[in-house]
């Protein structure tokens, strides 16, 4: 991916990110942090179809598909990578308050977890 490429879908996730921010805020009357962290708690927990506590990509996609936000594959697969800091290919509640947010503090990261991602993608390439 070229560096040009690379920045249009950077823009087009940080457009969603602020789409999907501005949509549960709206679904909560722009009643403040805590009224939207309750909303996003709650839709966290309706999409998190195994109860498992964190949800993987599909369930993720099964929610912005549910947000109505349609079409933008590529730009869901990237936000869902850019919350998912551990490499963990699940997001946990605390992971996704944080970043859509800032609602709590920051989620720990298993800096191994990068490694051993980077080191398989570099294999593949």
């Amino acid at each position: 991916m070229n560096g040009d490429t690379r920045s249009t879908l950077e823009r087009a996730t940080d457009d969603l990110e602020r789409r999907l921010k501005d949509k549960i805020e709206q679904n909560t009357n722009f009643s403040g942090p805590e009224a939207s962290a309750r909303k996003l708690e709650h839709e966290f927990k309706f999409f998190d179809t195994n109860g498992s506590g964190a949800i993987d990509y599909q369930e993720f996609f099964a929610a912005m598909t549910h947000f109505n936000f349609v079409g933008v594959q590529q730009e869901t697969e990237s936000l869902f990578n850019r919350y998912d800091e551990d490499a963990s290919g699940d997001l946990d509640y605390k992971e996704f308050a944080y970043h859509l947010f800032g609602i709590g503090g920051a989620p720990k990261m298993d800096v191994n977890s990068k490694n051993v991602v980077g080191k398989h993608d570099a294999i593949e390439i």
